[in-house]
């Protein structure tokens, strides 16, 4: 057969199994199958029942190392092999955890929704086959790191997390070292990324152990998980959450929310302490107390007064105090500024602790009011009262004499002073106060001066006059069984003088044997008449005070008929018993 011949008629199959002597039979039908299965995934991958698709999905990472958490970012990308399904990153928020930095991003996820062959079901949202649902796992692989998260959220939009700026005040105690270090602008980074700035800081001294209190007011940047959470701690008063930078780490108690102002104002306040004789002569109204650069108090009025110990002086302070107010309570520095707290003053002369007495004001209201007292003195000590005298401390007259009057007593060296002065009081509430004592009728009152020192018990408020209207009264009394040279030694016309002021004066006297009392060896009783002695009968002429319910006293004391009395005229000094009284 020729060479044509042998071209056109090529057959099927030659010897060797080759199809029309070109293609391996076998080589053939691979290649068939190999494109039967692209072309039947090509079906799958482009049928009705399967629509490429996007969703946002919250993820959280957990603990990653800080290397790892740095390089997290927007825009990092994971796109497994043989797919067209990807991860990419499209916000992140890191904060400190335990042993690394705990991360959450926000990613937008590329994957299927596959549509169910029956209609009464969902469509479900596929990645990497897999139905994509809240809690599973889900791998990101990048040239530069691989990490694993939990998905917490999945949804159809919003490609950044929840995040937003939050502002509180917090609260903390911490060594002076570390208070000193803190600073407005300090910012706390986490992976790279700050997460909190100090905006506002007040340093309080803390009296317990020589630490600082500090008011810190922070922005930070919150995520919105049910409820604002900086880091995972929900932003709620109370609650305790850290700040950190290169120098220093601490943590502080959430006080307000809202605001990151630390809002101070001077608020007044009366305080009082006792406080040694030799600090007293230190306080001055426009006294400091400086920390910080900041004036914490200032004393804007002082009243000094006696104490119960020679060497303390009870101190009554008007104060303006750097405070705030939180829910309606003023604090200063890590105290709440109530009655009865303690509040330090402390300056380059002294340093007291004051109790506070009095909020709402500083106007200690101190006037110099007229009081009457009256105290039994030694006679040598009477004489050196005198109107005029004043009992001063720290430089104020704290009382004055205004007057004096002196009466004799049952013991001959004894006088009775009753005193009308002038007493620097203040009132709070109504209630007249001498230091921290009420000055009511029986209340004593101290008088302090080179020459002596005296209490006197009140008798009278408001007037330095005794109390009473002054008046004279007619009475008759008896000096009983005296010597005879005494009874002559009374004559009519004599008077008891206090000053130019007559108190008593003898207008008639009469004289008899004076009577005794015998009782015989038997026990039977005889009146007799003394062989030497007289008793005498004197009217005299008293000066006398009648008080509103018409009792009538006589030297400073309530006289009846049936009292005895003491009178001294001139050199001498009975006892005379009254037997009436004109009313």
């Amino acid at each position: 057969m020729s060479e044509a011949d042998e071209d056109g008629g090529r057959e099927l199959l030659d010897d060797e199994g080759r199809l029309f002597g070109l293609v391996n039979v076998v080589d053939l039908l691979v290649v068939l199958l190999v494109v039967a299965v692209v072309v039947a995934g090509a079906a799958l991958l482009l049928s009705d029942s399967g629509e490429a698709d996007t969703r946002q999905v919250t993820m959280d990472l957990g603990t990653q190392p800080d290397f790892v958490a740095e390089q997290i970012s927007p825009g990092d990308s994971f796109e497994p092999e043989g797919t067209n399904d990807s991860v990419t990153i499209t916000d992140v928020y890191r904060y400190e955890g335990e042993g690394g930095t705990n991360v959450i991003v926000r990613a937008t996820v590329r994957g299927t929704t596959i549509e169910p062959q029956n209609s009464d079901e969902t469509p479900t949202f596929q990645f990497r086959g897999q139905e994509l649902q809240i809690g599973q796992s889900l791998a990101l692989q990048t040239s530069n790191y691989s990490v694993e998260g939990q998905l917490t959220q999945i949804q159809r939009s919003g490609e950044s997390l929840p995040t937003r700026e939050a502002m509180f005040t917090m609260q903390t105690t911490v060594p002076a070292d570390t208070a000193d270090a803190v600073a407005v602008g300090d910012t706390y980074e986490v992976g790279g990324q700050t997460i909190a700035e100090i905006t506002s800081v007040q340093q309080f001294p803390n009296a317990t152990n020589g630490e600082r209190t500090l008011r810190i007011g922070v922005s930070a940047q919150a995520i919105d998980r049910g409820g604002l959470e900086f880091g995972d701690t929900p932003l709620r008063v109370g609650n305790t959450v850290p700040f950190q930078t290169d120098e220093y780490q601490l943590t502080g108690e959430i006080r307000r929310r809202g605001t990151n102002t630390i809002e101070t104002a001077e608020r007044p306040f009366i305080a009082q302490s006792t406080v040694p004789a030799d600090v007293v002569e230190d306080i001055d109204v426009g006294d400091e107390y400086r920390f910080n650069n900041e004036t914490l108090v200032r004393i804007e009025s002082a009243a000094i007064y006696p104490s119960n110990s020679a060497d303390q002086r009870r101190v009554i302070l008007g104060l303006s105090v750097l405070s705030s107010e939180e829910d309606g309570t003023i604090v200063f520095g890590d105290r709440e500024l109530r009655t009865g707290q303690q509040l330090p003053i402390q300056t380059s002369e002294y340093s007291i602790s004051a109790t506070i007495t009095r909020r709402g004001t500083n106007d200690l209201n101190t006037e110099l009011r007229p009081f009457v007292v009256e105290t039994n003195v030694p006679a040598s000590v009477a004489d050196d009262i005198t109107a005029g005298d004043t009992y001063r401390l720290g430089g104020e007259t704290v009382v004055r004499v205004e007057s004096t009057t002196l009466y004799t007593t049952d013991q001959p060296d004894q006088r009775r002073a009753v005193l009308g002065v002038s007493a620097l009081t203040r009132e709070d509430d109504g209630t007249i106060l001498f230091g921290n004592r009420e000055l009511r009728l029986g209340q004593s009152l101290p008088i302090q001066t080179a020459e002596y020192d005296i209490t006197g018990e009140i008798i009278r408020r408001g007037s330095t006059e005794a109390p009473g209207e002054p008046q004279t009264r007619t009475a008759t009394l008896d000096v009983r069984n005296v010597r005879p040279e005494i009874a002559a030694a009374i004559e009519e016309g004599e008077t008891e003088q206090i000053g130019e002021e007559t108190l008593v004066e003898v207008l008639s006297k009469e004289t008899a044997p004076a009577d005794v009392i015998l009782e015989s060896e038997s026990g039977e009783i005889f009146l007799r008449q003394h062989p030497r002695n007289l008793d005498v009968e004197l009217d005299v002429s008293l000066q006398v005070r009648e008080l509103e319910d018409g009792s009538v006293q006589f030297r400073g004391e309530p006289l009846r008929t049936g009292d005895t009395i003491v009178l001294e005229l001139g050199q001498l000094r009975v006892n005379a018993q009254v037997t009436s009284l004109e009313e």
